[in-house]
């Protein structure tokens, strides 16, 4: 190794230890215990942005949530093949 190495071998090791450290630490923080689609519906969340009918049912629809403001912004698409009758009832 040229001059310097040793210093390059315990910057990458510092960083290792400290990534190790951080996942060690975050990691119970991320756990989370499972919940049940009727406490899911319950929580509090905003408003759909745009509903989207894809069929003659009024039970045949998408919701859109938009963020406000220009920008490139983080997208998600949760496509669900349904849902239990009884967890959905009072849906309009």
């Amino acid at each position: 190794m040229g001059f310097g190495g040793g210093m390059r071998t315990r910057r990458i090791g510092a960083r290792a230890l400290l990534a190790t450290a951080l996942a060690a630490f975050c990691a119970p923080l991320a756990r989370a215990d499972p919940i049940s689609f009727v406490d899911l519906l319950s929580r509090p969340r905003p408003a759909p942005t745009r509903r989207i009918a894809y069929g003659p049912s009024p039970l045949q629809f998408g919701q859109m949530w938009s963020p406000g403001g220009q920008g490139l912004h983080p997208v998600v698409v949760m496509i669900h093949g349904g849902c239990c009758w009884t967890a959905c009832r009072g849906w309009s």
